[in-house]
């Protein structure tokens, strides 16, 4: 923060502070007040290798400045999918519930993913997304996240059919392909051979053992919340409401889907993360993208 000081005719100082935070340098304290003019708002410190505490702290951050988009769209993904299973559920299809469950909630996860990979990929490197723009890239993009989904699912459940190991090593050389076809634009084929690639370097199986680890114990809670709330006593819990029948599914959907549209983004965001980072480590997407703003801000004459 810098400080001018000038004494007028008529014997006033007049003070000048320049900050890049004016609002809130009256706000802050004496001690933090002093560093405020060496804080930096950019994302370029966003693009660099990270250990797995670093990738969590990232996607915590951009899981903060983002928050409304991702957990927004996925709020209204869920709110649906969680009201049809207790209409099910309520009609004593129990069937037909577990084909929803296990259905409408892949589909609602695929398409929750391509619109937040969108949307964190945008930001990790510099670009603010806007919602309607990811919405249309998650309807383009859904029918092969359909397909990678179903893909990777067979090939883990067979692999947990085998022995749990298999399993395991399906979801690690799959884990950045659902980001890779998102915000490459690249085929199927082209995305599975590039996320495979990705992941089998140096220490990036280490690392996603892990931030994934971690990361499941972190949106536990919220699973199981969603499934106290949908499959828990719904009796005993509708004759305490002042609400029953259809009104009461609502209330019950409106209650539960936060907790699986925090899970559903958060993890996506993990993800989107640890993607940009094996591009960092890998290719210099840093180093490329600092290049590209330097050459867009130089003069004619420096780029001749």
């Amino acid at each position: 923060m810098a400080h001018a000081a000038s004494t007028g005719a008529s014997g006033r100082t007049t003070t000048l502070r320049l900050s890049p935070y004016p609002a809130r340098a009256n706000e802050a304290g004496a001690a933090r007040r002093r560093f405020l003019g060496g804080r930096l708002d950019t994302r370029r410190e966003l693009l660099a290798p990270r250990g797995v505490g670093q990738i969590l702290d990232t996607a915590c951050d951009v899981f903060a400045a983002r928050f409304p988009p991702c957990f927004g769209i996925a709020l209204l993904l869920w709110f649906p999918a969680l009201f049809g299973q207790g209409v099910l559920l309520r009609a004593g299809a129990e069937e037909l519930m577990f084909f929803w469950t296990v259905v409408v909630d892949f589909l609602v996860q695929m398409f929750a993913v391509a619109f937040i990979c969108s949307i964190v990929g945008g930001h990790l490197q510099g670009n603010t997304v806007p919602a309607l723009e990811a919405f249309g890239v998650g309807l383009r993009r859904f029918p092969g996240m359909v397909v990678l989904g179903a893909m990777i699912g067979f090939l883990t459940l067979m692999g947990a059919c085998l022995c749990y190991l298999p399993s395991l090593v399906v979801k690690w050389l799959f884990v950045v392909v659902p980001a890779v076809y998102v915000l490459e634009g690249v085929g199927l084929g082209e995305a599975v051979s590039r996320g495979v690639r990705l992941v089998s370097s140096g220490g990036a199986l280490l690392r996603w053992m892990g931030w994934s680890a971690v990361t499941f114990f972190m949106v536990l809670p919220f699973q199981l919340l969603t499934e106290g709330l949908q499959a828990g006593p719904r009796t005993a819990l509708e004759s305490r409401v002042p609400v029953s029948g259809m009104a009461f599914e609502v209330v019950i959907s409106m209650l539960a889907a936060p907790f699986p549209a925090v899970a559903t983004a958060f993890a996506a965001v993990v993800v989107t993360v640890f993607y940009v980072d094996l591009r960092v480590r890998r290719e210099g997407l840093d180093l490329r993208l600092r290049l590209e703003a330097m050459k867009s801000i130089a003069t004619p004459e420096e780029t001749r």
